[in-house]
């Protein structure tokens, strides 16, 4: 989500979104990030790994952002320069960035990741991650695998034919 989009957001808007939130997630990040507090301190507070609170405040933030989308949605805060549509969520314009980098989307989902993109610029560093991983992979010299690789591509492949094969044996 684009800052300046984050900061169209009054502190009443915030609260808002905060109590959509289950109650685990935005506890951390209140302490945090509002208290000045460490994730080590959090995690003496609470009893418990200090790995649980980081998951927490990932889990608690990328919530967080997800709740911010939806409600600028129904509050109108894209109406302007979107021209009132709605704008998916991050997690909605990761799930079709492959199909959209391969012009592989109706229009209407085409222009709704488009939409998305215009405002966000973590989501805009992950097409052009992406654009350049694949560049780099179609560029790379030599048609061969090297043999490590192809190993472990091949050992990933076979498990999931086994895999396949066994759901289909308890299906029958």
């Amino acid at each position: 989500m684009h800052l300046d989009l984050l900061h169209s957001f009054s502190q009443g808007d915030v609260w808002s979104v905060f109590d959509r939130v289950k109650p685990m997630y935005p506890v951390p990040l209140v302490l945090v990030h509002m208290e000045g507090r460490s994730t080590r301190q959090v995690a003496r507070m609470f009893g418990m790994a200090q790995g649980t609170v980081l998951s927490w405040l990932h889990r608690g933030r990328k919530l967080f952002e997800q709740q911010l989308w939806e409600y600028a949605n129904e509050h109108g805060l894209f109406g302007g320069a979107e021209g009132g549509r709605t704008v998916i969520s991050c997690s909605e314009a990761v799930r079709r960035l492959w199909e959209y980098l391969e012009n592989d989307l109706d229009e209407e989902d085409r222009e709704h990741v488009a939409d998305h993109l215009t405002l966000c610029r973590r989501c805009c560093g992950e097409v052009e991650f992406t654009e350049a991983l694949s560049d780099l992979l179609r560029s790379s010299t030599g048609p061969d695998i090297p043999t490590p690789v192809e190993q472990h591509l091949v050992g990933f492949l076979d498990s999931l034919e086994m895999g396949r094969r066994d759901l289909e044996k308890e299906a029958q």
